[in-house]
């Protein structure tokens, strides 16, 4: 009797770590998303983006954050084109949308207007997920851009989806970085491109005292891909948890000899 309850008990037990191993490592993680090597290794960029450690904004695990900002393309260095980052990491013959803030009274004015002068930084990583999964990151938005012209935003899969642009007119109201937000998005299994993007729309490419614009700066943080069990293995965890529960309920009966 004893024997039978010590083979059932090891049984059960290399059943469940099984599944809980296979539902674990099923699919593919998102590398260095809360960049705690304090550089954007494992992740392509465009332009010069960084990482910053966690400060002002607090990241949400306290680990570093992906710090991507608007440009005016002045400094060639630090910029990318919105049509490179367009070709770059949406579908093609797709922009990057223009913005205007919509509190100018004056549509029709150059500043009511997007113009080819865009200019930005982005970060992005393609990945394969073996099994459905939920992608999860948390951002931030500051901006010192008073005319409301650039845009920050993620990509996924060759479209854009924007977070945030500037909301107010001269002067800039946002300085100092918002709370980190949250997003939850559901993937299917196969290849996925992530990016982070933060571009200008208005910005002359020789700056004057007249029309420039200030940085708008997108903060990234805790970028990772959770499991999302399939019905089959969540049974099998199920049935792991019985046996044990049989399994306790046979040992105590067995003492009772």
């Amino acid at each position: 009797m004893k024997k039978c309850i010590i083979s059932l008990g090891v049984t059960v037990s290399l059943m469940t770590a099984f599944v809980l191993l296979g539902s674990t490592s099923a699919t593919a993680q998102i590398l260095n998303g809360s960049f705690t090597t304090g550089d954007l290794s494992d992740w392509q960029v465009l332009g010069d983006p960084s990482v910053i450690a966690s400060g002002t904004p607090a990241t949400l695990d306290g680990s570093n954050q992906a710090f991507i900002q608007s440009t005016d393309g002045v400094n060639p260095d630090v910029s990318a084109s919105a049509t490179l980052i367009a070709a770059t990491l949406l579908t093609p013959d797709t922009i990057l949308p223009p913005t205007y803030n919509n509190d100018l009274d004056d549509l029709s004015s150059p500043y009511g207007v997007a113009n080819p002068a865009e200019n930005g930084q982005a970060i992005y990583q393609t990945f394969t997920l073996s099994s459905a999964a939920t992608l999860t990151f948390a951002y931030s938005f500051q901006t010192d851009d008073y005319q409301g012209f650039d845009s920050t935003g993620y990509t996924l899969d060759g479209n854009y989806y924007q977070l945030a642009i500037p909301t107010n007119v001269y002067p800039a109201t946002d300085p100092d970085p918002t709370p980190y937000t949250t997003v939850n998005l559901s993937l299917t299994a196969g290849t996925h491109t992530l990016g982070f993007v933060a571009y200008n729309t208005n910005e002359p490419a020789v700056a004057n005292s007249e029309d420039t614009e200030g940085p708008t700066t997108l903060f990234v943080s805790d970028i990772a891909t959770i499991v999302v069990p399939e019905p089959s293995a969540s049974g099998m965890i199920l049935f792991g948890m019985l046996a044990l529960i049989l399994l306790r309920k046979l040992r105590s009966h067995s003492s009772s000899f």
